[in-house]
């Protein structure tokens, strides 16, 4: 597959790395000058090509990884799609289950890939615990997740869109849309409560936090666990698969629309008790 990387920013560094492990970079497209002179000393010499604009490249390329601030990324995934390009996402996807059913549905009229690059759903072992755990046959579960950083990002607007796809997007794999939310705290820490008939999760996020902190608890029991694969190269060899296998790009349909809908109504509550 050649893919061409949208956005050589902080985190697009690592995409590359992660695109260049599995596919072939082709091209960064980077609108920024200094960055795209930053791309093009760190990949130049293996052939990667840079641009300014998508439309410059993409006749030459199969697909490509968006990341870009999230407020652009409805516009930068419809002009991808539209190009007829596959599309890896980086989280957070877009706003409103509005805005993402009308991505998908050009994606599914295109027949074309669309997947979000929820981090934690290509995080192994960790996801290994929780199906094991959350799947067992049991009147109900509960689960605590708790993921704290120290820096707030800008480009995201709230510590829900920010980093609460990391601990939603599981979830939702493993059972769907909760049935009910709650959300209560302020645009930087939230505690937020998703319930489904068998399952209570607890969410605490906070990204203004003094350490850097990461817990999940199931059902009384702290999960303590070793990742032995990188989730981001795992991220990258599921993506390329996705145009051959139809199961496969609707789970990820499914997972853009889903994870969406829960942070919208999250967040939603979240404004109701400001």
């Amino acid at each position: 597959m050649r893919v061409a990387l949208i956005g050589y920013g902080y985190w697009g560094k690592f995409s590359a790395r992660a695109i260049a492990r599995v596919a072939e970079l082709s091209w960064v497209v980077e609108k920024d000058a200094d960055a795209r002179h930053l791309a093009a000393l760190d990949w130049q010499g293996w052939g990667t090509r840079v641009a300014d604009d998508i439309t410059q490249c993409a006749a030459q390329v199969d697909a490509v990884w968006i990341a870009t601030p999230t407020a652009t990324h409805r516009d930068v995934v419809s002009e991808a799609l539209g190009l007829g390009l596959h599309v890896l996402c980086e989280k957070p996807f877009v706003k409103t289950r509005e805005e993402a059913e009308a991505l998908v549905g050009q994606a599914r009229e295109s027949d074309l890939a669309l997947m979000v690059g929820h981090l934690t759903l290509y995080m192994r072992e960790r996801n290994r615990r929780m199906r094991d755990a959350l799947l067992a046959e049991s009147p109900g579960h509960s689960l605590r997740a708790v993921r704290k950083n120290t820096e707030a990002s800008l480009s995201d607007g709230s510590v829900l869109f920010g980093i609460g796809p990391h601990e939603v997007a599981p979830l939702v794999r493993l059972a769907g849309e909760p049935d009910e939310v709650e959300c209560v705290g302020t645009l930087h820490r939230v505690t937020a409560t998703l319930k489904w008939p068998t399952l209570v999760a607890e969410v605490e996020l906070d990204w203004l936090s003094e350490k850097r902190e990461r817990v999940l608890c199931i059902d009384g029991h702290i999960q303590e666990f070793e990742e032995t694969s990188e989730p981001l190269v795992n991220e990258m060899e599921a993506f390329v698969r996705l145009p051959e296998v139809e199961s496969l790009r609707g789970e990820a349909y499914l997972d853009a629309l889903q994870t969406t809908a829960t942070l919208e109504e999250l967040e939603r509550r979240r404004e109701q008790q400001v």
